[in-house]
């Protein structure tokens, strides 16, 4: 997950590690600015087999939210479309 707040600050949770940063929005970009991660116990179970595996992928996806990173930013059916380079992420909101 990746909560955005009103006063700029990002941060996240994936099934390994947890993120902190900053952000600002401007038209259809979106600039974040280095961050922190702080690596925790990666579970093994369904789904999960492989800590190895799956902090690499993770790292590969919460890189540009700890690095200066300029995505592009658009918005469809009640998600938010965030690409960089190659990379697409597509986030929903959660009204919980």
């Amino acid at each position: 997950w990746v909560a955005f707040t009103s006063d700029g600050r990002l941060e996240g949770e994936g099934p390994c590690n947890k993120f902190r940063g900053s952000f600002e929005l401007d038209g259809e970009s979106l600039r974040v600015h280095s961050g922190t991660m702080q690596a925790g116990a990666c579970p093994v179970g369904e789904g999960m087999p492989n800590p190895g595996v799956a902090t690499v992928a993770e790292n590969l996806i919460l890189a540009p939210f700890i690095s200066d990173s300029l995505f592009d930013v658009d918005f469809g059916d009640g998600e938010l479309l965030l690409s960089v380079g190659n990379l697409r992420l597509v986030f929903q909101q959660d009204d919980g």
